[in-house]
């Protein structure tokens, strides 16, 4: 192959990258950080200004901005008082298997066995489950002592099934190993394998109930909303009380980070708070009731249909006049007609 074919090759090469789009930020990529910073700083107090970023996103992509109401409405409603139960789950869930109790698991002891905490969650869960017997029971947890094949999950199923809950009703996951990856596996398995299961109820300690429903949450609303999956909803929680406190917001804030792929830094300073004049109809309510059974109305949420999201796309970034120019000098080396070089003669050294 000649000089010039070679030339001619790299430079269409080169310039075939332009059309290959660069890895960049949405246009939407800024609201979203600004929902997270501003609930993670403010709560509700930020109510006001996360309807008006919510009320910008839809203006430029209304399905996208819909995926994100429901996400932001889910992670106030987990955080809120009405959200919690003590002991066993609330009346009011649906009495069928389109219901799914989901057990968080907690480490294992050094010899493999479930530590008080952890069965103190299962105690919860065997109430909660005589109260809904149709309803399936999700277990969550990986290997996290050293002892080879005992999980949090396997060691939860045995113990339920000894006292009395039917194996067909349990669904284990003995992979996960953090809060975010309980959340995914049983997204995951309830979206692949039971698709009749549209509410969850959370079952864990009282300073992981939100933390672990927020993730829940961001995950079957993002997986809904951007890739098609079966729309579920975190409709309540229950713990057990063990005297812990423990503020999990940042640490929900990075998670929805990392579900959703969207940049959180904690370190960086509060955005600040703004005036926004909002009509009426929209206004937080004052004082809120809820019905048994029905999802407490947040500020943000509104009663829409789910709508699926194009993947958020990255855009071409600036200075893509860098490898047209990369191009143009290759090209132009490569094609310019080269004077004959001499011969390079190795010195001869003379050691004297």
């Amino acid at each position: 192959m000649t000089r010039k074919m070679v030339g001619m090759l790299l430079s269409l090469c080169l310039l075939v990258t332009l059309s290959v789009p660069v890895q960049g930020r949405s246009v939407l990529d800024g609201y979203k950080e600004k929902l997270i910073q501003y609930y993670y700083h403010y709560g509700s107090l930020a109510d006001d200004v996360i309807w008006d970023i919510l009320r910008q996103m839809e203006d430029l992509d209304p399905a996208e901005a819909a995926v994100w109401r429901r996400l932001m409405a889910d992670w106030a409603y987990v955080n809120s008082a009405e959200f919690a139960s003590q002991d066993i789950l609330p009346d009011g869930l649906p009495e069928d298997d389109s219901l799914c109790i989901v057990v968080l698991g907690y480490a294992l002891a050094e010899d493999g066995s479930m530590q008080e905490e952890l069965i103190d969650r299962l105690v919860v869960a065997l109430g909660s489950a005589l109260k809904y017997p149709n309803a399936y029971i999700a277990l969550t947890g990986g290997q996290t002592s050293e002892v080879k094949g005992a999980t949090e999950a396997g060691q939860m199923a045995a113990w339920l099934q000894k006292k009395g809950i039917s194996q067909d009703r349990i669904l284990v996951d003995k992979k996960a190993l953090s809060t975010n990856a309980n959340a995914e596996n049983v997204y995951a398995m309830l979206n692949k394998s039971y698709p009749q299961v549209d509410t969850v109820a959370v079952i864990t300690s009282d300073y992981h109930l939100s933390w672990g429903s927020a993730l829940l949450a961001a995950v079957a609303n993002y997986e809904a909303g951007y890739h098609g999956g079966n729309p579920i909803e975190v409709a309540a929680g229950a713990v057990c009380k063990t005297g812990k406190t423990w503020d999990t917001l940042q640490l929900q804030a990075w998670g929805i980070m990392d579900i959703t792929g969207t940049k959180f830094d904690p370190n960086e300073a509060a955005p600040v708070l703004y005036a926004v004049e909002r009509p009426a109809e929209t206004q937080p309510q004052t004082e809120v009731t809820e019905a048994p059974g029905e999802k407490l109305h947040l500020p943000w949420q509104q009663d829409e249909k789910t709508t699926e999201a194009e993947e958020p796309q990255s855009e071409k970034k600036e200075n893509l006049w860098i490898p047209i120019v990369v191009a143009a000098v290759t090209a132009a080396y490569v094609l310019t007609p080269k004077k004959p070089k001499k011969k390079r003669e190795k010195p001869e050294w003379k050691w004297e």
